[in-house]
């Protein structure tokens, strides 16, 4: 039985997937200074006349998922029923899981021809609520809308063959994780995925598996490695998914 791992530029391995790039938003996109603010959970206090126009916050483009160390967009319109408010003042707040308070983190101003804001350069650390808050004036009234953006861990991976039939696939994970990685198998585009091996990171949130394709039978096979969600992060995957054919 003849084994060789799928290559394109080298003899070693190719990803099916392409590798999602190492965190440089972070690196060049600093945040505004966070500051605590009441929650906006509470009504929101706004001038009132005898006739206010109902409003609401419609979002219009959402980072629903990022890994750790990139940077969230949030866009979105306060409307009403005849469209957009342009010069909307918006606040927004954020509640990172875990925590009880809501922390102000930005505010802006809607775009006066579109009506949109826009809350870019968002660094969330983990799973993060975000509340978009207009409090309205003497004709508009009040309203608010809240969006989730799941933060997942970055695990940067690697594969190395080590004889004809085994193969080192070693990563590690930021932010620093003590706990368990999985290492997943499917040897088909539409297979599910199955675990395979378990591994425990060690000081350094590193992990590794010993993959031995001897007992297999001829195909391909696509390896991963995964962390299960939990109340701060959301699933994680490792940058690649890596495939091995067996001949």
């Amino acid at each position: 039985m003849m084994l060789r791992l799928m290559a394109v530029a080298v003899a070693v391995a190719t990803s099916l997937l392409v590798p999602l790039s190492a965190p440089a938003t972070a690196r060049t996109c600093a945040p505004p200074p966070a500051t605590i603010a009441p929650s906006p959970l509470e009504p929101v206090a706004a001038a009132t006349s005898p006739v206010t126009t109902e409003t609401s916050v419609h979002w219009t483009r959402v980072s629903k998922r990022v890994t750790h160390g990139d940077t969230a967009l949030l866009e979105g319109q306060v409307v009403t029923e005849d469209g957009a408010i342009a010069g909307a003042d918006v606040d927004l707040f954020a509640r990172s899981s875990g925590e009880q308070d809501w922390i102000l983190v930005a505010s802006t101003t809607s775009d006066d021809d579109t009506g949109v804001f826009a809350f870019g350069c968002l660094l969330p650390t983990r799973t993060t609520t975000y509340r978009a808050v207009y409090s309205g004036t003497l004709t508009f009234a009040a309203s608010e809308g809240t969006r989730q953006v799941d933060v997942t861990r970055w695990m940067p991976d690697s594969m190395r063959q080590v004889s004809h039939s085994r193969f080192v696939y070693a990563g590690s994970v930021e932010p620093r994780f003590d706990g368990s990685v999985t290492l997943q198998r499917r040897n088909c585009a539409s297979c599910a995925w199955r675990i395979v091996a378990v591994d425990v990171t060690d000081a350094r949130s590193g992990w590794h598996f010993t993959i031995n394709t001897s007992r297999l039978r001829a195909g391909e096979y696509s390896y991963r490695a995964m962390i299960p969600a939990d109340e701060r992060f959301g699933r994680s995957l490792s940058d690649r998914a890596w495939r091995i054919r067996v001949r």
